[in-house]
């Protein structure tokens, strides 16, 4: 996050694409700009790919409500044609539950968020195993 009337950092198209990704409220942008940032990331090469990679090694069983790691690796992992992987990445997205509230309570709720193109990528990933 930076103050956009101070600053105006060069961002990578993959790290533009996490952030669009990861501010996405399900109606700020369409569904092919989605796409598009999602696409971005699964062709993630180099220092970005081992960090989205990192970060999902780190995460992914940390009782964290977000999924955006689990997103990410497994958009990593499709582009470089490591099904398997991507597969049991990205069926952990719907799975996510909220355990603490924004007061830190405890909580078990399933988040509330459309996972439609979750969906199609498990459906393609599904179809490439068979």
């Amino acid at each position: 996050m930076y103050d956009a009337t101070k600053h105006n950092p060069n961002l990578s198209p993959v790290v533009r694409a996490c952030t669009e990704s990861r501010l996405y409220d399900g109606a700020n942008l369409t569904d092919q700009q989605l796409l598009d940032h999602e696409e971005a990331i699964m062709v993630a090469q180099g220092n970005e790919k081992a960090f989205i990679s990192d970060l999902y090694r780190k995460m992914t069983d940390y009782k964290d409500p977000l999924f955006h790691h689990d997103l990410w690796y497994g958009l990593v992992a499709m582009g470089s044609n490591a099904w398997q992987e991507a597969l049991t990445a990205l069926e952990k997205v719907p799975h996510r539950l909220e355990y603490f509230s924004k007061k830190r309570q405890p909580i078990s709720k399933h988040l509330q968020y459309d996972r439609w193109r979750i969906k199609k990528y498990i459906a393609e990933i599904k179809n490439k195993l068979q």
